[in-house]
């Protein structure tokens, strides 16, 4: 899991049990990889070599470990189960 010790997310966590942003309705959570912007794999980086690489990370590449810390963050903060997702891979914004 993401850092779940730090201030801020204790902070947030504490904001949502007590109401203080009103009912959810949505949950939006990102994982920016910014060191992955640029081939790394190529300079013999391992952790950008199996991320990067399908045979080796699965179809979901990086997104099932990266993916998993989102999730994770996500449900942590708000104390609730993701029952429905809709999520986007890109260099761009969704």
């Amino acid at each position: 899991m993401t850092d779940s010790a730090s201030r801020t997310l204790r902070m947030g966590m504490v904001m949502v049990a007590q109401g203080d942003l009103g009912p959810l309705r949505k949950v939006v959570v990102e994982y920016p990889q910014g060191w992955l912007a640029t081939r790394l794999e190529r300079t013999g980086m391992k952790q950008a070599e199996w991320r990067t690489d399908p045979a080796r990370s699965g179809g979901a590449g990086c997104m099932g470990d990266i993916g998993t810390h989102a999730e994770s963050l996500a449900e942590y903060i708000t104390g609730l189960r993701i029952v429905d997702l809709c999520a986007c891979c890109s260099s761009r914004r969704c």
